[in-house]
Parts: structure tokens; sequence; C-alpha cells
């Protein structure tokens, strides 16, 4: 008789007691706390969250289990721990967006015995970042009477909004999207708006007005009008919007052959920026696509929605919300979303000035942003910032053209804290003349805190670019990918830019600057140093003669705390590195990435015995990942239990025998 599946009398009791938690909850904490580590993972979330004090009071975390329900979750999940993951809030939030949008639950046991408005409820609070996608099914079922205590608790929770695809949810389903986006950014917390995949024009005129200052908010927004006569605001529905957006459009001279009309009248108070060029002009049916999915052929002015009578407001889903009652503004600091084709000359260069609440803003196409779109972005960004009350301090744009004088953009918004750009060579070999726009004083200096700058294997203009860092005395934190006369920009940094901490490098050739790193590190400050697939090594003939005084300079860095060197063909000479913590000032770096640089174990077994002899007083955390570690399974197990005492180790099952990444590393 097999009684190998015979449960054990403690698992029997462990079932039951995890079946019948409803009425053996209040006796959790008389259990021992080993018997309580092996209920919580059978038990359904409900009570899992009800009896996590207990456990915690009795020193069981529960973390592995709510990163294990998470990992179920998500099966593309290939993340490793990280300490300090809050797993619940992570678990929590994805297993509400899955009830919620795609009713996955295919009998999990942590959800038995819970229905989805009970399991609604509990998760909603847990949700700081709302992705708002699927069929418009879902978003009408979240507009419901019966989820609107749902919605409550999202509205006091959720502080950044994600819509994944608006374009679907605004054919089918645009009275309850609306809704549902007004009750979160007007009514609630958001603050940052994430739109994918070409947001409909409409939803952008609606947000526009939320970037702006209070001094034009009223006038601007299509969705909440002031009555002069009263002085009180109201949330208005789509039907009131659409016949008063209709009227404005009728009273306006339709001056284009094509039947475009400037519709930037109908919620903008303000004169158009002067601009050398004509600007395009929307046409009504990009605004109206997709209005009437029933009828067609039906007028702009009258969805089937409204022909039905229905009326997008506070009180029609809340009866708590009576007709009269005032519906807040709500202010977004922070946008993020892709612009189609021309929309920068077209909308987003026509709101921007306006834009004065935005405290982030992040454009980015999946094309690239020609030379007089970024002439006429640039321009729009001046009268922002020349604007009193303009709040922006982080921009990110890509990808751009290689031709972008970046000191043109600096020169446009001089108290810019943060830019992030991405370059890439035109699909023309045109070269547009830029104008300088008007005259900066070139002594003038910048705000500028953090910069990224990624140009792959397009030349950046690097006369703009080192002008940029000598005005930019604050800079602390310096990003580049693909930067050429590295020397050039080495030198600038170590006159120029004393206070940085941060400097990260990738995919640029440093094997002629050895001299020009270590001058840098010498008179620098840095608290985090990566020098990505940066060829380190490749020029020199004797190795030993570059990372000796490289390491020494490393050691006089009293605050460096991360230095990665992945990928630049370290191999043997692994050892060397081992010098940074001894002697009488070892580093003080806990963090050191050493990934993808063709250690073997023999190598590592010498790195090892050194950390092993010197003894290191912080634990340090070693990055071994992507090395061909596996061709000597023996001395790698030595080699690491010489390190596992002084080192956290991230590692891998890579199979270096079957693939070709090795050989590349070396050539």
């Amino acid at each position: 008789m097999d009684t190998s599946r015979i449960p054990t009398l403690v698992q029997m009791c462990i079932k039951y007691v995890s079946e019948h938690m409803d009425a053996l909850e209040s006796q959790a904490c008389d259990l021992p706390a080993s018997l309580l580590k092996d209920i919580l993972p059978l038990l359904n979330i409900f009570y899992l969250d009800r009896i996590e004090s207990v456990a915690q009071h009795k020193g069981i975390c529960t973390s592995s289990v709510w990163a294990a329900i998470f990992r179920d979750l998500d099966q593309t999940w290939r993340c490793r721990s990280k300490p300090d993951q809050d797993w619940k809030q992570k678990c929590l939030e994805r297993l509400f967006h899955t009830v919620m949008f795609t009713y996955g639950r295919q009998g999990k046991s942590y959800l038995s015995n819970l229905s989805d408005r009970s399991i609604l409820l509990m998760t909603a609070k847990y949700v700081q970042t709302f992705s708002l996608m699927g069929a418009s099914r879902n978003v009408c079922r979240l507009a419901s009477q019966e989820m609107q205590p749902v919605l409550s608790v999202l509205e006091k929770g959720v502080k950044c909004l994600k819509l994944q695809d608006g374009v679907p949810l605004l054919k089918q389903g645009r009275t309850h999207m609306i809704y549902v986006v007004h009750r979160l950014v007007d009514h609630g917390s958001v603050r940052e708006v994430v739109l994918r995949r070409c947001p409909d024009p409409f939803l952008l005129t609606w947000i526009t007005p939320r970037c702006g200052g209070p001094q034009n908010a009223e006038l601007s927004d299509p969705l909440f009008q002031m009555h002069s006569s009263s002085g009180e605001g109201r949330c208005l529905s789509l039907a009131e919007w659409s016949s008063s957006a209709q009227s404005c459009l009728a009273s306006e001279s339709h001056s284009s052959e094509h039947g475009f009309s400037d519709f930037r009248l109908c919620f903008m108070n303000e004169e158009k920026p002067s601009t050398p060029y004509k600007r395009r002009r929307i046409s009504l049916t990009s605004m109206t696509e997709g209005s009437d999915a029933e009828n067609p052929s039906s007028s702009f002015g009258t969805p089937a929605w409204q022909r039905r009578g229905d009326r997008c407001r506070c009180n029609q889903l809340a009866p708590s919300c009576s007709p009269a009652s005032q519906c807040p503004k709500g202010q977004i600091h922070s946008l993020d979303f892709e612009v189609s084709k021309c929309e920068i000359l077209h909308s987003v260069s026509r709101f921007l000035p306006l834009w004065v609440c935005l405290h982030s803003l992040n454009l980015h196409s999946d094309w690239l942003i020609k030379d007089n779109e970024m002439m006429v972005l640039i321009d729009s960004l001046r009268q922002l910032f020349r604007n009193p009350s303009c709040s922006l301090t982080d921009l990110s744009v890509s990808p751009i053209s290689e031709h972008l004088p970046v000191v043109l953009l600096m020169n446009a918004c001089p108290t810019l804290r943060c830019l992030s750009l991405e370059i890439c060579p035109p699909v023309q070999d045109t070269k547009i003349r830029w104008k300088p726009g008007p005259k900066a004083p070139t002594d003038t200096l910048f705000s500028l805190e953090r910069l990224s700058v990624k140009s792959g294997s397009v030349p950046l203009n690097l006369d703009s670019f080192l002008a940029v860092l000598k005005r930019s005395p604050k800079l602390s934190s310096l990003h580049l990918t693909g930067i050429q006369q590295a020397s050039l920009l080495l030198l600038t940094l170590s006159e120029s830019n004393r206070l940085l901490k941060v400097l990260k490098l990738e995919d640029t050739n440093l094997a002629d600057c050895q001299q020009e790193i270590c001058n840098l590190l010498q008179r620098s400050m840095l608290e985090e140093l990566s020098l990505r697939d940066c060829r380190l090594l490749d020029k020199c003939a004797e190795k030993e003669g570059f990372l000796k005084p490289f390491v020494s300079a490393l050691k006089g860095l009293p605050f460096l705390q991360s230095l990665s060197l992945s990928q630049n063909r370290i191999a043997k000479h692994v050892i060397e590195l081992a010098e940074l913590f001894t002697g009488n000032s070892p580093s003080n770096i806990t963090k050191l990435d050493l990934s993808s640089n063709f250690i073997l174990p023999a190598d590592l077994l010498e790195f090892g015995k050194l950390i092993e002899t010197c003894r290191p007083s912080r634990r340090l955390s070693l990055d071994l990942r992507l090395n061909p570690l596996d061709r000597d399974p023996e001395v790698k197990g030595r080699a690491l239990r010489k390190l596992l005492p002084y080192c956290n180790i991230l590692s891998d099952n890579w199979d270096s025998k079957s693939t070709m990444a090795d050989h590349v590393s070396v050539m």
C-alpha cells in the first residue's frame, strides 16, 4: 500500500483550519507560528489579509505568499524578489485588474468563496496605478450603480491613470468612460495620466484644461461651463458639450478649402501663437469618428446615446450627488502620451503654453519627430516658460532628429530640472536650417539637475551638448548612450560638473580615455558609476596598467555606493577589482555589477579568495549573470562558497555552451 499519498494528521488539520477560517479566525492568534506559516498559503486573499497582523506579530512575513499569488496572476513574470518590494500592494493591484477586466479567476484557491464584487472592494484600495483597458462593457460595468462603491474607493487611492487604448473605448462607451475618468481625475486623487496608442482627440481636449491654471480652466473645459447668471459650475453631459461645441464650430469662419476648422477656440481663450508657417487644422471627422456605432450617418451633435436621452452627470450614476451639486476641477501634474503623426503641429503646440500646472511632460512617438515639429514645440515651450506660473520641471521627448541643437531647447526652458531625449537619424538625409530663436545670453546658467540622452549610432551635435553641460553647474545625474568623442565629454564633466553624483555611460567607446576617466574620478563626488559596454580595456597593452590607477581613483570616492562594469570583457582581470576592498581605506561600494564579462569559474575563485581575505565590512550585492560559470560547476561552487558570507549574489543558469555570446564578448 502506497502511504505517501495519505495526508498526515498535521496536513489534515491545516486543511480543515484553512477551510473553516470564518469560524476559527478569532483563534488564529493561539496557533503556533510553525502551523500558522503552513496555513497562510492555503487561505483566500480575504482571510490572508485579515490574519496578516497576527502572523507578523508571531514573526512570520507574508511577503512570499503575496509574491506567489502575483506570479500566478502574471505568467510572464521574470523579475527577482527585491527586499523592499511591497508584494501585497503589487499583487492586489494586479488582481483588481484581472477580475475587473479579464474575468480570469479560473477556480483559483486564493479566490475561493469570494464574489467578484467582494474581491474588487477589497483590492481597490491597493490600486495606485489604474489601467483603463479592454472592451467597453468593462467600462460600463465600472460606471454602473452596482460598482459605485468600488469607484469611490478608487477615487481615494489611485494616483496614476493609464488609458491603454482610448479609441475603441470612445467608439463604444464614450459616456461611461468620460464619467469614470471624470470621477478619478476631478473627484479623485489622480495627478498623473498616461495615454497609449494614439489617444482620441476628444479625450485630449478634455484633459487639456486640467493641465492649465485656474485662471482659464473654466473657459477652456468642454465638459465644465460656468453659468454667468448663477456663478455655479456643474458637470455637463456629452450631449450638452457636443451641442455647445457644434454651435461654436458653426460660428467660426471655415477658411480651409478642405473643410478643416480650428476647434481650439471652443476651449481656449487666447491669441494664436505667431509662427512663421501656416498651421494645419484638425478635421471634424477625427473628433467624431465612432461617436455613433449604431448609426454611422448620424451627425456630430446627435449621437445615439443623446437621442436616447442619456446624460453623463454625476447624479445619474451616483444618487447621492444632487443635480445642482458643483463638480470639482482636477489638476493633472504629469502627462505621458504618444503623439500621433503631426499632432505636435495640430494640437500639442497650441495647448502647451497653457499647461502651467504640468510638472512632468513625456512626448513620444513611433516615428521620428521632424525638425519643423521640434521648432514648433520649442517655440511653445518658450511661451510656457515665460509664464511666471509655469511648473514644468521634467521633460522627455523621443525620438528626435540628430540635428537638434540641445542648447536651443534649454534656452527655451532654462528652469527645467530634468531632460530626457532619444536621438535618431532622419528618414531622409535632409538637414533643416535651425533658426536661433530669441537671443539668449550665453552666460545664463541652467537649472538642469538630471540629463539623459540616448543617441545610439547617431552622432550627437557635441558642441551644442557640451555647451549645455558647461552651463549646468547643478547637474547631479547624467545618463548617456552611444556618445562619440568621449574624451571631450569627460574633460567637460571634470571641469564644469563637480556636483555630479550619478554617471551612466552605455555603448560609449572609452578605449582611448583611460587618463580622462581617472582625472574625472579624482575630481568628482560620484555616488553611482556605470560604464556599460564601454570597451574599457580594448587598447590596453597591459590591462593592470589601467585597472590599478582606476581602482585607486574609485577608492578615493568616499560616497561611491554602486559600480557597474557590465560588458567590458574584464575576464581574468576581475582579480584586480578585488583590490577595491583591501588596504587601509577600502571602498564603500555596496553594489557591484560584473555581468557579461566572460569571467570563468577559476577567475571567480581567485576573486573570492581575495574577498575572503579582506572581509569587507559591508555586505556586497554582486551581479554575476551571463558569465560562463557553467564551464566548471565544481570550481564555481567553491568560489560561491567563499563569496556567500560577504555577498548577496545575483546569478543565473545561463548555458554558455549553447550560445555564441561568450565568443562575441571577447572578439
